[in-house]
């Protein structure tokens, strides 16, 4: 069963341009595996395009805050919506 109402942002930083010595590749595996479950019908059964992965290169600042936008846009107060971020923070 789908789970139309269900929206996700999904963040993984695994390599950090101005700081190397943080690079933990793993991050940005977690975050493609935590999308995979959301969009599988047989687990959680978000629909494909409510689910937006942003890892490595694509999980920029401006990627972030252009995906939070549109987020915005597409959901409304009786949506769900999942936030998951997985990296150093830097």
């Amino acid at each position: 069963m789908a789970f139309t109402r269900g929206y996700a942002l999904i963040i993984g930083v695994g390599s950090y341009r101005f700081a190397p010595h943080l690079n933990v590749p793993i991050t940005a595996a977690d975050a493609e595996a935590v999308a995979a479950a959301l969009r599988d019908p047989r687990l959680c059964g978000y629909p494909e395009a409510n689910v937006t992965l942003l890892a490595n290169e694509g999980a920029t600042r401006d990627g972030v805050l252009a995906a939070l936008r549109t987020l915005a846009q597409r959901t409304t107060p009786a949506d769900t919506i999942l936030l998951f971020y997985s990296g150093h923070g830097e």
